[in-house]
């Protein structure tokens, strides 16, 4: 597998519909693979909302099919998005 790198930046906290705590944030791939911002989002923990693949319950593998990351980007990322 090729390695790829996806930036982001939070942009708000917020809840969907009123209940469920949800972060917007800005993801800019430095990188150009397929399916590149869905597959991280969903391999740290944090799948994007309404994503039929990778999101809640989707289609495509669990964690977007990683089965390990780079655990101080993924302890950061997790800080940071709660």
């Amino acid at each position: 597998a090729k390695q790829s790198l996806t930036m982001y930046r939070i942009l708000s906290h917020e809840y969907l519909d009123g209940r469920l705590p949800v972060t917007r944030v800005e993801l800019t791939p430095v990188t150009g693979r397929t399916h590149q911002l869905r597959v991280h989002c969903a391999a740290c923990g944090h799948p994007i909302v309404g994503d039929s693949i990778y999101g809640y319950q989707g289609e495509g593998a669990p964690n977007g099919g990683l089965t390990q990351i780079d655990g101080a980007a993924a302890q950061n990322l997790q800080r940071d998005i709660y």
